[in-house]
Formats: structure tokens, sequence, C-alpha cells
């Protein structure tokens, strides 16, 4: 999905923002919301996470790169911020966020129940590689 177009909008004729950007919303996974990949056309590409953990890193690289003005980054923000409220809505990634926590919770019980088990070790290191998916 697009946020934003070089120059004018073919269609309507309407013009959203300076026309600089290029920005729209792809994948490297399809279910992972983390994994959600917004891209900056012909200058970076980012996360849904490396924006959730740390977007004024993600904007000083993009002014970096590109010499974009403070208005320019101010309007790629809001592309971002747009982005972001996208895959926090999105449906199936948050049917897939649900199935993620109930089986973290199912570990967790297990684990409980087996405090002194010699297994419990082995749990516990699957639940840290269950965190890292």
């Amino acid at each position: 999905m697009s946020y934003s177009r070089w120059g004018d909008d073919r269609w309507s004729g309407k013009k959203r923002g300076s026309g600089k950007w290029y920005t729209y919303w792809s994948t490297s996974s399809g279910d992972v919301p983390d994994d959600q990949i917004f891209e900056i056309c012909a200058v970076a590409w980012f996360t849904y996470k490396q924006l959730k953990e740390d977007l004024e890193a993600c904007l000083t690289k993009v002014r970096s790169i590109d010499k974009a003005t403070d208005k320019e980054i101010r309007e790629l923000k809001t592309y971002i911020k747009e982005f972001l409220q996208d895959v926090e809505n999105d449906q199936g990634l948050k049917e897939y966020l649900t199935v993620k926590q109930a089986r973290k919770e199912d570990l967790a019980l297990l684990m409980g129940a087996l405090k002194h088990d010699k297994s419990r070790e082995l749990l516990e290191l699957r639940l840290r590689e269950k965190d890292n998916e």
C-alpha cells in the first residue's frame, strides 16, 4: 500500500505532500508484525520494529542519506505514523500476535508446573526461542 507518491496523484489530480517521497508498505514475512517494512523508494527501508523502537534514529538516517529538510522529515513522519497504525490495526497480524501470546502463556504455565524438574531448563530455552521469533 502506498502512503505517498512522487508528484501528483494521476487519478484524482490532487497532490499529497511535497511529492518528494514515494513510500509504501511491504513485508519480508507476511504474518509477523515486526517484519513489516516501510519503504522510502530509492532512499531506505525500515521494519515496523525499528520504527517503533527508535523512530528518531530512522529519521536521522533518512536525513543523512537524502539531505531532507525539516519540513520534509515532518511530512515523512506522518506517513510513517500511518504505516505504524495500519500494521497495528491489521486483523491478520493481530491474530498472529494473539496466537503467539497464547503459546507463550502455555509455556509459562508448563514451566511453573515443572518447578523442580530438570526439563525446566529445556523449557526456559524454548521460551526464549519463542520470544525471539
